[in-house]
């Protein structure tokens, strides 16, 4: 009987978690789209800055950009 019980309560918890899996992520499928967002956002922001600049510096600055950019993609 007890052992009844126990799978019982196992399945009933197991469902519970089940259920709530599916929520938790679609928010965070939402914060990392929107922080996803933000990098590319904020990469165009600063490739813009680059476009003033000639030479090896724009090369620099345009490298910097995208290695900021990956940093953010990478932290979401």
């Amino acid at each position: 009987m007890k052992k009844i019980l126990a799978n019982l309560f196992l399945s009933v918890v197991t469902l519970g978690f089940a259920a709530a899996a599916p929520a938790a992520t679609d928010d965070a499928k939402a914060a990392y789209k929107a922080a996803e967002d933000n990098a590319t956002a904020t990469y165009k922001a600063e490739r813009a800055k680059c476009d003033a600049m000639s030479g090896n510096p724009k090369d620099v600055c345009i490298e910097e950009a995208k290695a900021a950019e990956k940093r953010s993609k990478a932290e979401a």
